[in-house]
């Protein structure tokens, strides 16, 4: 049987692989949908029209010309009826019934009617709804939080979205100098990544995009740590310069920050190692992005902060 490997469980779920093994999707000659393992066993027979992933447990599955949800070890356990559906978040999932979107919980009982022309899945508590040609937000119990009164609406997750939620986060906590370095060290070790794999001319498919994502987030949190202390440090001892209040906040954080990026990276090495060659691309991806990630929060987000620093006080000099 030939198949091609489409997605990747999260890097959580592996790390947890010993209650819930990782399964990843696989399409077969005749474009049918099966599970497999990170060995390669398949798991569940190709026999689905599509599916969208595990989530929870649950992974939704086109069966007939509609969709049900099936459990890790292929049981149906909610029956095809729905015209289309999503994974789940939070308990709940959005799926179309009768041409019209709403929500159901884990037992496929249906807790938030079919009203809505579109639904995304939750985040937060609330989920992005269209009513009328217009987007709004609801809460579990179906209220509408947030009234319909928007073009377009979409909750905090995955995708290309990562890194602009980030900057943003960093932008609002902080000042705009501190988001423009995270930008621009998330840029690098984007490229240093992506470049790697050009370079040794390895496959790039989702399951490395899932690691570029899984990068992100690593980087990011390693310049938020960064630049939180260089805020208390400005704060707390306001007569030091720029350059000396960023050299302290640094050594301050650089034993969590090794002991960190250590850690990580002892697992992704074994995750490379020993996950056989299903998971050795986007092991590889990891162990590259932890490096870069782990240097470009230390040597490329804070100096970028002194230099904007610097010319911003130049200016108001001048």
């Amino acid at each position: 049987m030939h198949f091609r490997p489409l997605v990747l469980a999260p890097l959580a779920g592996i790390l947890a692989a010993a209650s819930e093994p990782a399964l990843l999707f696989f399409r077969n000659e005749q474009k049918k949908y099966g599970y497999l393992d990170l060995e390669g066993r398949v798991v569940i027979e190709a026999k689905y029209e599509n599916t969208f992933g595990f989530r929870e447990g649950l992974a939704p599955v086109q069966f007939g010309g509609k969709y049900g949800y099936i459990d890790r070890t292929g049981r149906m356990v909610i029956e095809p009826r729905f015209e289309f559906a999503s994974v789940f978040d939070e308990g709940m999932a959005p799926v179309k019934l009768n041409g019209k979107f709403g929500f159901i919980d884990r037992t496929g009982r249906v807790v938030i009617e079919p009203i809505y022309e579109a639904a995304e899945r939750f985040s937060e508590g609330l989920a992005a709804v269209k009513l009328n040609g217009k987007v709004g937000f609801v809460d579990r119990t179906g209220k509408m939080v947030i009234e319909p009164r928007y073009e377009k609406a979409t909750p905090f997750s995955g995708g290309a979205s990562q890194a602009h939620r980030d900057s943003r986060y960093i932008w609002l906590r902080f000042e705009w100098q501190y988001a423009l370095g995270s930008v621009i060290a998330l840029i690098h070790d984007i490229f240093i990544t992506i470049g790697v794999f050009a370079i040794f001319q390895l496959k790039f498919d989702l399951t490395t995009v899932a690691a570029v994502l899984t990068i992100i987030g690593y980087s990011v949190n390693d310049s938020i740590v960064i630049f939180d202390r260089i805020r208390e440090t400005s704060r707390r001892e306001p007569t030091l310069v720029m350059k000396d209040v960023i050299n302290k906040s640094i050594n301050q954080t650089l034993s969590r920050t090794l002991l960190t990026s250590l850690t990580v990276l002892f697992v992704v090495v074994i995750l490379f190692i020993f996950g056989g060659s299903v998971i050795q691309d986007f092991a590889l991806a990891l162990i590259v992005g932890v490096i870069v990630g782990t240097y470009s929060s230390v040597f490329i987000a804070s100096p970028i902060v002194l230099y904007w620093e610097k010319g911003a006080r130049g200016k108001s000099k001048g």
